[in-house]
Formats: structure tokens, C-alpha cells, sequence
């Protein structure tokens, strides 16, 4: 019996843990798995199963791996499901847990993307172009988010080189830099990761030459070496009779040569190029693309042309597709050809089988279709006088237009690199469009040429075709940040109201409205600091600077004068009420003020401390005015611009007239333009050639302007609430907004020096605004400059100075190819500059003397000026002195201090000097009728005429050299005058150039003269007593201005700018930008 119990109870204990152990929950799943199904809308999972004991799986999945959705229950021994009706490329979640009656196991869980690994891209190919190597590859996928290609050369390492959109199928490698064996893979790339490579292809470059581009000329193909895009060089002509465009393959050069279809060049060596081959077309060939060893024509009327060119020597018609139109621009892109149909608009042919082409799709764009690039989805077509149609092609059988820009031009072609749409306008220019968003393209760049009919690019460099203008390179390095958010460095909080302000030196002068004229220190911009200032009693609007003056309209006191002469201690005075004064400029011995309630107001302020009233017109309100010349320019609220003649200041009389559509509150006058801040109406700019007749060019919408300062291609706008605004001018009827700033307060006034505006912002005082990010275009390398009616020109070092309506600055460090870095707008009416160490003092009409800090030539800046009271028409500079010659007299300027140029003494001469040599004590003068004047200027307080010598002409120009002075006599031609005893000065002699002599520059044994509409004779003038011709070189324009440095002569071209002249060999003087066999380029390609 004890026995049997006790077996009993080992019995129920063994027994306990077993049932314990059956009642747990199962075992979680492992290998947990998922494969995303062909359709992207399927998942199938796979696990395996761990238990023995579950009842069943449950599944959940989330999106966010947050939010938990139960999708499937799923019985015991399950070990996979499929989950439908998912969304395509979406990340997906899931768990799974084995359950029973006991509870469940521990959650597994993934995350998986609805997408593949894109396929591995097939038929991977390279060809050898003029401007690189292109590759290219089968798109094989559907679900790729880009491609990346990669190189290596020789036996080195991999390395990306590119990474471009989904679909693409072609790269062209321009980084070609040595010659050897360069290998390309390419992968496609998604969400999920990257393709297996492609199948890898070599290409074998010999030793690499220089950079080639080819331009379609009438006179045939010319080769120019570009590998320095600033400083091309010709190298060659394949003659032709009507080349129209020219595309570069694999070494050779196919050209569309018009009625004489396509002709082969052999290019391999650019120096020697050579026809091999010619296929004419049963039409007029415009243009030619080559792809896979097939040349596709657009063949005018003719339509499409295909050929075979497997072999270049032998090519072979494959079929001929005569489109509605005129076929005159071609581009293929994978198996379509993309053709530009004239009036028919955008044809698109299947060429999958070139030996029958079909039509899948046409749009009619509103133009005449001349040129086309297609990138990505979308063909842009250069629609002429239209402009640009951009046209979605995704769907070659519906293609449609979804933007239209329009150029000012006719649109001949465009291409497209880097989101930006490059288009040749004709006499457009080149125009620039921001395509990175396709359906609203922007305009941000524009370079005037004189025809533009093709463009290419390499790098930052465009080559325009420019018809007769030639090959024109342009710089666009700087475009693709079009407005660029500038930075403030420095603010000084004023006291008042900061409505105006002007720079002089280190100095900004603020007219702070109740708080008088506040003076502050920017020798410091990052910390301007305030030095004196004057209660001026009124409301000070505005201020102008002369001298020692600070002239303020002061509304309610008016015209106030407030010497500055210690900035730290400013005083009153003079005053004159003139009853609301809001603007003011002063330009000799007379103040213009805009008076609100009176109009123009002058006052003479020869004696500053009794301002008297001379005269004045009554424009009805008048804000603010701008004098140049003999014209006062007056911003007059709505009554728009009023142009009144000062020539009598006594007795002004209105010219002209232009109602703008705002109210006009302030007037900027550079060259031939107005540019009028007209309030709601933006900023106006009008053509003011004919002061009689004012016409208005374009326009800039920018709400509530209230004030504008212009400097060489810009005009900086005060925007009231919206700050300073920047806007390039170079084209005033294109304007481009390239900068913005939106400052605390509200920008009344504005005033440019350096790299700096100065903002007048009302309520916030004084912000200083670092303005150096501005940039626009390099200038065209053509050896020819157009500057506006270029008066005098001087060289110093690099960089050339000439006068036209102001002072312009040419980078001539390659002479051939010069270009402007700098220009300031002069407050009077510019005639003649001279430069000496790091500044330049230009006579300035009835501005006086201005003298210009050039120590930096790319940044120059006006630093003082001297009032003589005179129109001065001609300057010179010596050590510590400047002569300066108006209608009647010497005026020596003591300069010893720039900033602060000061009246030393006056000499009355018998006739108008226009022109003056200084050398040792003796000044040397041309006094136009009077002929020469020496005199001596030892003692600068008192100097004295020693000689005189009547020359028969009018002396226009005078330089002296040793023992002579060589004369510039107008109709008389060039006079040496032995001036060995400067009190008998006497001629030796004489040369007639026939056209009017302007100027001289004497260099060795040569004299270069400047003979108007003749241009520029070369003399030996060895023997004075002798001289004969060595050479005439015609420029295009007149020649007004001579200056030789180095192996080139610069001539001031009147109307024509800056011409620039090779005078290497004298008996050969050259133009340096003429071409002798080439007299318009049509197209170009590397």
C-alpha cells in the first residue's frame, strides 16, 4: 500500500511541468522575408515556422511604423502571404507573431520599398567628338531615378563623373584632358539602390590637342583654337559655297552646305582639315545631326534626309520624309527625330527603323521653327520672332506646349546646358532662360551682339555665331543665382528721418529730415560712426555735396549751406527760402532745387554765404532733379519728367516732357537715359537723345520707388518697404532684376561708392549694403568695344580710360579682346581724362574737375571734385599739380590732397583750350584757333605766357617730346614746332592728313594721328623737317583719340567705342578682331 502511494505521487509531479510546459505561447517565426512582385503593387512574405503548438500567425503592417493596421489571420503552418492592392514605390512595414490559446510570440518584423533594383543599362557605346567623348547606353528600366556614370583612365581607380535624370541615354565626357584609354560603366539608380554596371567600353584617345571650335561661315568651315576662350586664334578655311551648320562626330565634321547637301571633313588634325566625301541632298540642307553612324538632314522643303555614314567616304541614302514644312533645325534623341518645321511648327518622326521613318506626333508652334534641343521630356524650339516654345514630349504622338517666353529678337537656336536655355536672338543678342522648372521659365541673363544665329557651349564659355560680327565668346560663369540676396555690413541709427545721402571721401552726409544733416564716418563700413552734425531747422530731404559745401533741401527752411570743411564741426552759412524744397544738385556756381510748391528753383551760389535766386520754371511739383549739360532733368510728380534748358539760367525754358504713368519722386541721368523712380509705377527708364522729344524704352514694376542711383550697367533702386533693389541696365529696354536687400526700414534715398550702397531708410538711419556679389556677363572678346560716343582715351598699364558721357574702364591686358570692368556715370558732361599713379582727374563739362580713385581699376570711385565756374573741356596732371583748360583759361589746381582739390591759380588765354602737355616748367597748350601757348608754371601762384605760335589750323591735341611739340591741327594736319627757346617757338614741319587731325601720340620715331572720319595715320617723323606717311589704317567710326602702348594703339572711335589696333608692323597696322576671308559666321560647334 505504501508503495503504491508513493508511486502515485511521482506519478502527478512528473506530470505537473509537462502540462505547465503545454501551456505556453508558440515560438516567434524566423527568416523572416519579403520579395516585391513584378506588378509593385505585391508583396509576398515568407517565414518559417518554429512552433508545433500555434493556433495561427496574425499580420500587421504599417506605413509610418507607428500606426499598426491588422491585414491577415492566418492558420497554423502557414509559412507565407501575399499582401495586395499596395501603392508603388511607397515603404511598407510588417510584423508577424505565431498565436494560441495561451498568448502569443515575440513580433518579427521588416520593412520593405515597392520598387526593384533598376535593371543592368545595355549597349554601352562611345564615340570621340571635337568637344569630348559621348556615351552612351539602352535604357532598359522604368523605375530608375537617375544614372551614374563613371570613368577611369589607363590603369587607374574608378571615379563618378556624372549623375544625370532617370531616362537619359547619353553623356558627353568634356573633360578630356591627356591623351590614353578611357573606360565607362554606367548604373542605373533608385530608392532601393544601384543596376549592376553596364558592360564597360573603352575608348582610345591619342595625345590631346588644343580646343577646336568649327563655325559655318559663308566663305566655308573655319577652325578656331579656343583652348584660350578669351584670346581665340584662327587657324583655318575649308572653302564652301553655303555652309549652313556643321556637327562633329568621331573626327569628322559633317556640314550642311545648303543646295549642296552634306559634305565630310576630315578633322583629325585641325591645322590641315580636308573634304573627303559629299552627298547632295535632293533639297537645301540647314542642318545635320549624327548619331550611331547615321547622319539625319533637315533638308528644307525636302523634309527629312537620312544616310548611312558607316563609311564617310561612301555615305548611303536611307530614306527621304518630306514633312508639311520647311525642315531647317534637326535634333534625335532615342528612336525619334525632333525636327524645328518652320511654319509647321515641331515635327516628331519614329526612326527606330531609318529606312522607314514615320510620323507620330506634330504641334504647330506660333512662330517659324528654326532651331531645336530636346533634354529630358521636353523639346525647346527657337520659335522666331515668337521666341522660345517649350513643348512636353513625354508622349511623342501629343506633344504639347506648356510655355512660350518671348525674345526681344528673332530666335534662330538654342541649346540647352545646365537647366538654362541659351538662345541666339538675332539682333536680340544672346538671351538666357532659367528652364530648371520647365512650365515656368525665367529670363536671367541677356548679352547684346549684333546677330546672333548660333550658340555652343563649353565650360562657362558660350560661342555665339554673331553673322558679321564673327565668333563672340561670352563668360556666363556667374549666372544661376539670377537675384542675388545681398548682405548689410554696417547700420547707423540717425536721430530723424533719413531721406537722402550723399558720399564724398570717408564720409556719408545724411539729411535726416527734423534732425538737420548728420555726417558719419564710413572709413570703417562695418562700423560707421557719427562726427558732427547741423540743424538745419526745417525738414532736410536732400543733400548734395561741393567742395566744402553741403547744399541741403531743407522743406520748411529750404535751401540751407552748411560749410563742412571739419566734418566734425559743420556750421551754417548761407540760406535762401525757396518754400518746400525736396531735391537738390548743384553744378557750377548755381544750386537746383526741386521745390514742391514752386517747381525749379536755381540759385546762384558763387558767393555761398548770400545765395541769391536767378531764375526758375514752374513745373508744378517737382522732387527731385538731375542736371547734365546744358538740361535739367526734373522728377515732377505726376506731371512725370519735365527736361528744362539752363544754357541761360536766368531765363529757363521747358524742351520736353514725358507723362509717366506713377508719380515721379527722383531722376538718375546716365549717357542717353532717364531713369525716373515713378512710385507705383517701378522705375522708368526713357530715352532722352532728343531732349525735345523724350521717349520711354522700358520699364522695371516695382512698387512704391522712391529714389535711384545708376552705375555703369546697374541702377540701384530705393523700394521704400521692400529696401534696395538692383536691377542690370546694360540693355535698358531688357531689364533684369540681380539683387535685393530688404532693409529694416524704408529706403528713401540711395548712393553708390565702391563696393558699397548707402541706403537713406528713413527710421532705421543709415545702412550700408555690401554691393561686390554684383556681377553681370564678361564682355564679347572682339578687339572692339562699343562704349558710346567715345571722346578721349588714355592707357595706364592694363586698363584703358575713355571718356564718353562719363568715365569707362577696358581691361586691355589682351589686347585683343577687351572688355569694360568698370564705368562711372560723372555728374556733368565728361570731355577729356588723364591718369597719374592711382587716380584719374577728368574735366567734366560744367561739372569742373572730378578726380577718380583708380587704385583699383575694376572698382573705381570718385573721391573729389573743384568748381572752376567754367566748362572744363581739357586736364592734365603734374606731381601735385592739375591743369585744367576751359573756353578761356588755365586753371592749376593744387591736388597735393585729392579728396580736396583746391583753386590755386588762373591764367586768361586767347582761344578754347582743348588740349595740354605739361614737361619740366613748361605748360604746353592747345588753343584752338590761337594755336600753341607756352607757359611757364614754375611758380604754380604765378605762372606766365613765354610764347606763342599761330599754327594754320585749329589746335585740337598737343604732345611734346624732346625739343618739339607735335600738334594735332585739325584740317591743317600734324605741325612740329621746335620749341628748343619756348619764348620762339617755330614750326619745322608739316604733314596733311587729309581728314580732320584730333589728336597725336608721338613713340619712337612715329606719330600716330587720329584723323576723324579718315582714322588713324601712322608718320615717320625721324626727320621733323621731313615727315612722311607710313601707313592709314580706316577704323570704322571717327577717330577722336589716340594713345599707344606696348604693340597696339587704342583710338577713342567717336560713335564706334574703343577700337583697338595691331601697329606691330607700322606699314600693317590691323584691326585686330578682322577675319580676311570670313565676313559673317552662321553657326558653331566644337
Amino acid at each position: 500500500m505504501g508503495c503504491k502511494f508513493l508511486r502515485l505521487v511521482t506519478f502527478v509531479i512528473l506530470l505537473v511541468p509537462l502540462l505547465l510546459l503545454a501551456q505556453q505561447p508558440p515560438k516567434a517565426v524566423s527568416e523572416f522575408s519579403a520579395q516585391v512582385l513584378p506588378s509593385l503593387t505585391e508583396v509576398k512574405l515568407t517565414w518559417k515556422d518554429n512552433s508545433t503548438d500555434e493556433d495561427g500567425f496574425r499580420i500587421l503592417r504599417s506605413t509610418n511604423n507607428v500606426t499598426w493596421t491588422q491585414i491577415a489571420v492566418l492558420p497554423s503552418n502557414t509559412i507565407t502571404f501575399t499582401d495586395k492592392d499596395l501603392l508603388p514605390k511607397t515603404k511598407y512595414y510588417y510584423r508577424i507573431h505565431a498565436y494560441n490559446a495561451y498568448g502569443r510570440s515575440d513580433n518579427v518584423s521588416l520593412e520593405v520599398f515597392t520598387a526593384f533594383v533598376p535593371p543592368q543599362p545595355l549597349d554601352t557605346g562611345a564615340a570621340i567628338l571635337s568637344g569630348g567623348i559621348r556615351i552612351s547606353w539602352k535604357d532598359t528600366s522604368d523605375y530608375e531615378t537617375a544614372y551614374v556614370v563613371e570613368r577611369k583612365i589607363g590603369d587607374g581607380g574608378w571615379q563618378e563623373i556624372a549623375k544625370l535624370p532617370g531616362n537619359s541615354t547619353e553623356f558627353i565626357d568634356k573633360d578630356i584632358s591627356k591623351g590614353g584609354t578611357y573606360y565607362y560603366r554606367v548604373y542605373a539608380v533608385n530608392e532601393i539602390g544601384k543596376s549592376v554596371p553596364s558592360p564597360i567600353v573603352s575608348i582610345f584617345v591619342n595625345q590631346v590637342k588644343r580646343n577646336i571650335i568649327l563655325a559655318a561661315t559663308d566663305g566655308g568651315i573655319a577652325l578656331y583654337d579656343v583652348s584660350q576662350p578669351s584670346a581665340p586664334s584662327f587657324l583655318t578655311l575649308v572653302e564652301m559655297k553655303n555652309a549652313q551648320s556643321v556637327f562633329t562626330y568621331n573626327n569628322y565634321a559633317y556640314v550642311a552646305d545648303g543646295e549642296n547637301g552634306i559634305t565630310i571633313i576630315d578633322i583629325t588634325d585641325p591645322e590641315t582639315p580636308f573634304k573627303i566625301s559629299s552627298f547632295d541632298t535632293p533639297g537645301f540642307a540647314y542642318s545635320t545631326y549624327v548619331k550611331d553612324n547615321i547622319a539625319y538632314v533637315a533638308d528644307g522643303e525636302k523634309g527629312l534626309v537620312i544616310l548611312d555614314i558607316s563609311n564617310p567616304q561612301k555615305q548611303t541614302q536611307l530614306s527621304i520624309f518630306d514633312t508639311p514644312g520647311l525642315a531647317c533645325g534637326i535634333y534625335v534623341k532615342d528612336k525619334y527625330a525632333y525636327i524645328a518645321d518652320e511654319k509647321n511648327g515641331l515635327v516628331i518622326l519614329d526612326i527606330s527603323n531609318p529606312q522607314k521613318p514615320m510620323q507620330v506626333g506634330m504641334i504647330d508652334t506660333p512662330g517659324l521653327a528654326r532651331g531645336i534641343y530636346v533634354e529630358d521630356k521636353y523639346a525647346y524650339v527657337a520659335d522666331g520672332e515668337k521666341g522660345l516654345a517649350i513643348i512636353d514630349v513625354s508622349n511623342p504622338a501629343k506633344p504639347v506646349i506648356i510655355a512660350q517666353p518671348d525674345t526681344n529678337g528673332t530666335a534662330y537656336n538654342v541649346t540647352i546646358y545646365n537647366k538654362y536655355a541659351y538662345i541666339a536672338d538675332g539682333n536680340g543678342g544672346l538671351v538666357v532662360i532659367d528652364v530648371s522648372n520647365p512650365t515656368k521659365p525665367v529670363q536671367v541673363g541677356w548679352y547684346d551682339t549684333y546677330d546672333a544665329r548660333s550658340v555652343c557651349i563649353q565650360g562657362d564659355n558660350v560661342y555665339i555665331a554673331d553673322g558679321k560680327n564673327g565668333l563672340v565668346v561670352v563668360n556666363v560663369n556667374k549666372i544661376g543665382k539670377p537675384i542675388r540676396n545681398l548682405s548689410q555690413v554696417g547700420r547707423y541709427y540717425t536721430a530723424g528721418y533719413a531721406y537722402g545721402v550723399y558720399i564724398q571721401g570717408s564720409y556719408a552726409y545724411v539729411a535726416d529730415y527734423y534732425n538737420g544733416l548728420v555726417i558719419i564716418d564710413i572709413s570703417n563700413p562695418n562700423n560707421p560712426r557719427q562726427v558732427g552734425m547741423c540743424s538745419t531747422a526745417g525738414n532736410a530731404y536732400g543733400v548734395y555735396i561741393q567742395g566744402n559745401y553741403a547744399y541741403v533741401a531743407n522743406y520748411g527752411n529750404d535751401l540751407v549751406i552748411i560749410d563742412i570743411s571739419n566734418p566734425n564741426k559743420p556750421v551754417q552759412i548761407g540760406w535762401y527760402d525757396t518754400y518746400k524744397a525736396r531735391g537738390i544738385y548743384v553744378q557750377g556756381s548755381y544750386a537746383y532745387v526741386a521745390d514742391e510748391g514752386n517747381g525749379l528753383v536755381i540759385i546762384d551760389i558763387s558767393n555761398p554765404k548770400n545765395p541769391i535766386r536767378v531764375g526758375g520754371y514752374d513745373t508744378y511739383r517737382a522732387y527731385g532733379v538731375y542736371v547734365q549739360g546744358s538740361y535739367a532733368y526734373v522728377a515732377a510728380g505726376d506731371n512725370g519728367l519735365v527736361i528744362i534748358d539752363i544754357s541761360n539760367p536766368k531765363s529757363p525754358t521747358q524742351v520736353g516732357r514725358y507723362d509717366t504713368a506713377g508719380y515721379a519722386e527722383g531722376v538718375y541721368i546716365q549717357g542717353s537715359y532717364a531713369y525716373v523712380a515713378d512710385h507705383s509705377n517701378g522705375l522708368v527708364i526713357i530715352d532722352i537723345s532728343n531732349p525735345k522729344s523724350p521717349t520711354q524704352v522700358g520699364t522695371y514694376g516695382a512698387y512704391y520707388v522712391k529714389g535711384v542711383y545708376v552705375q555703369g550697367n546697374y541702377a540701384y533702386v530705393a523700394n521704400h518697404d521692400n529696401g534696395l533693389i538692383i536691377i542690370d541696365i546694360s540693355n535698358p529696354k531688357s531689364r533684369i532684376q540681380v539683387g535685393w536687400y530688404d532693409t529694416a526700414g524704408y529706403a528713401e534715398g540711395v548712393y553708390i561708392q565702391g563696393s558699397y550702397a548707402y541706403v537713406a531708410d528713413e527710421r532705421n538711419g543709415l545702412v550700408i549694403i555690401d554691393i561686390s556679389a554684383i556681377s553681370t556677363f564678361s564682355q564679347p572678346p572682339t578687339g572692339k568695344v562699343d562704349v558710346g560716343p567715345a571722346r578721349k582715351i588714355k592707357v595706364n598699364g592694363n586698363y584703358a580710360y575713355v571718356i564718353n558721357s562719363g568715365l569707362s574702364v577696358f581691361d586691355v591686358s589682351n589686347p585683343k579682346f577687351p572688355f569694360e570692368s568698370a564705368a562711372i556715370g560723372t555728374l556733368g558732361d565728361a570731355q577729356d581724362v588723364f591718369t597719374l599713379g592711382s587716380f584719374a582727374y577728368v574735366a567734366d563739362g560744367l561739372n569742373g574737375m572730378v578726380v577718380v580713385d583708380i587704385s583699383n581699376p575694376k572698382d573705381p570711385f570718385v573721391v573729389g571734385r573743384l568748381n572752376i565756374g567754367n566748362n572744363a573741356l581739357s586736364v592734365y596732371s603734374q606731381g601735385k599739380y592739375a591743369y585744367v583748360g576751359t573756353s578761356n583759361e588755365l586753371v592749376i589746381a593744387d591736388v597735393n590732397n585729392p579728396q580736396e582739390p583746391k583753386d590755386v591759380s588762373r591764367m586768361t588765354l586767347p582761344g578754347t583750350l582743348r588740349s595740354i602737355y605739361a614737361q619740366d616748367r613748361y605748360v604746353y597748350l592747345a588753343c584752338d584757333a590761337a594755336g600753341v601757348v607756352v607757359v611757364d608754371a614754375v611758380d604754380a601762384k604765378n605762372h606766365v605766357q613765354v610764347g606763342v605760335f599761330d599754327t594754320a589750323g585749329r589746335a585740337f591735341s598737343v604732345q611734346v617730346v624732346g625739343k618739339y611739340a607735335y600738334v594735332a591741327d585739325e584740317a591743317n594736319g600734324l605741325v612740329v614746332v621746335d620749341i628748343s627757346n619756348p619764348q620762339k617757338p617755330t614750326q619745322v614741319g608739316r604733314f596733311d592728313t587729309v581728314g580732320k587731325a584730333y589728336d597725336v601720340y608721338v613713340k619712337g620715331n612715329n606719330a600716330y594721328v587720329a584723323s576723324a572720319d579718315r582714322g588713324m595715320y601712322i608718320l615717320d617723323v625721324s626727320n621733323p623737317s621731313n615727315i612722311s606717311r607710313i601707313s592709314l589704317v580706316d577704323t570704322p567710326g571717327n577717330a577722336t583719340s589716340v594713345y599707344v602702348q606696348g604693340s597696339y594703339a587704342y583710338i577713342a572711335d567717336e560713335a564706334n567705342g574703343l577700337v583697338v589696333i595691331d601697329v606691330s608692323k607700322p606699314a600693317q597696322p590691323k584691326i585686330v578682331h578682322d577675319s580676311p576671308w570670313i565676313n559673317e559666321i552662321r553657326s558653331a560647334t566644337f
